[in-house]
């Protein structure tokens, strides 16, 4: 019983999320839905291109330890950090968090 209420749950957030937040969105602050609908597409192929490497990461790493946990943690922080960096961020964008990364690291970001 628990589980179907956990399942209801988790599909109105999705219907809010995907349906009503946008709906809200062009009506309230005046968006087209060309340009949501763009970054929900965007946001989609960035979770496509993050998913992989820690799914496969997760089947070979203990996540049941501590250093396996942080190891797994790792990988997903670096997977999605690189997809945002190629898909998620326009030119400009990725420019100005490159720049911003080079000038308050140590260390030389070879990218």
């Amino acid at each position: 019983m628990i589980h179907i209420v956990a399942y209801a749950n988790c599909a109105v957030n999705v219907i809010i999320g995907c349906v009503v937040k946008p709906v809200l969105i062009c009506k309230i602050c005046g968006y087209r839905a060309r340009e949501v609908v763009f970054v929900m597409l965007r946001c989609l192929l960035v979770m496509v291109l993050a998913v992989p490497l820690p799914l496969v990461a997760s089947r070979f790493i203990n996540s049941f330890s501590m250093a396996g946990f942080i190891a797994l943690g790792a990988i997903c922080v670096v997977c999605t950090a690189l997809s945002v960096l190629a898909v998620g961020l326009d030119r400009q964008m990725r420019a100005m968090v490159l720049g911003f990364a080079r000038k308050n690291t140590r260390f030389w970001i070879p990218f």
